[in-house]
This record gives structure tokens, sequence and C-alpha cells, in this order.
């Protein structure tokens, strides 16, 4: 995390907070279920679940306090276009509405550039914290939720973007 960002997460929230979660595919989440830190974790401080995938057709649920968690794996013969849009038209409802507590996103560096750019163009208030990881797994999950809502630093290898936490998990397994 670099200087000036804050950490944790608000947590003095007048309206029960969501735990929003866009996948680039409902159907094959191998890293997610209910014991997944990235649901388990924000249940357990009072946030609703739930999810999303580039299929999704509704209006996008944006009219609570929401932590927005990506899962968007960035692949040349697959693609994840799709969730990347989604992710990207639901960032900006959230910032539109002043409803956006924090994003984690988990996988793509590409998608990250896109959503950090997003970010800084919307000149967030130094209290909406952004977390990076390259992993998807459980261990990741647990170390990017830990900085969002206890506030836990972690290094921050490029301090272009004051809010940017990337996450180290070389010797995890690989989730795709």
């Amino acid at each position: 995390m670099s200087p000036g960002a804050t950490l944790p997460i608000a947590s003095d929230l007048e309206s029960p907070p969501v735990n929003l979660v866009i996948v680039d595919n409902l159907l094959a989440v191998p890293f997610l279920d209910s014991a997944s830190p990235a649901i388990a974790l924000p249940q357990s401080r009072g946030y609703q679940s739930r999810w999303l995938d580039n299929q999704y057709l509704g209006t996008l649920p944006t009219d609570q306090p929401m932590l927005l968690q990506l899962f968007i794996r960035g692949n040349p013969f697959r693609g994840s276009a799709g969730s990347t849009d989604l992710a990207l038209n639901c960032l900006g409802e959230l910032l539109g509405k002043g409803n956006l507590l924090g994003v984690v996103l988990y996988g793509s560096p590409y998608a990250w550039e896109q959503i950090t750019a997003q970010l800084a163009s919307a000149q967030l208030p130094e209290s909406i914290p952004a977390v990076f990881s390259y992993g998807q797994m459980g261990a990741a999950q647990a170390i990017a939720l830990k900085a969002i809502f206890d506030g836990a630093t972690l290094a921050n290898p490029n301090p272009d973007f004051r809010r940017k936490t990337e996450i180290s998990t070389q010797n995890q397994a690989f989730t795709d």
C-alpha cells in the first residue's frame, strides 16, 4: 500500500453493506464456495453476498454500499473482456452513486490497469482502498481481505498509483 491511502475499509455504515463478487463464469469457479475467504470473511462482518458473471443481463445492484471483489483471469485464448466490461460498468455506477467501499481484483494485471485508471480519473477520497492480487486461491483472498478489513499494509512495488496494493502469491497453486 502506498503512502496516503487509508485502511481499513469504512465500517460505520448506515445501510447493510454488500459484497459484490464478479467472476468470469459462475459455473467454473473452483476457488470460490461459501467457505472461501472472499465470501466468508465479508459475511462475518455483516456483508450480504451477491454474485455476477459476464452472462448477467439485469440491472447492476449498486444502490447500497459495496465492497467490489473481481475475479478476472486474463487469458489470450479464452479472453475476459466481458467480465472486465461488467466490472468497469459496475465500478462506474458505484463511483457515481458514492457507494464504493473498496475494490479487490484477483487475477488479471491488464484488468487492474483499467480499474486503476478509472479509479484515478474519479479522484477517489483516500478512504476507499483498492487491492490487487495475481492469485485467486483462498490464501490470496484471505491476504487481500485482511488488508481491506484490518488495515494490514502490504508492500507496493508500483508507487504510481496511491492505493495500489499488490499481493505476491508465488508459492501458491495456479487456479485457472
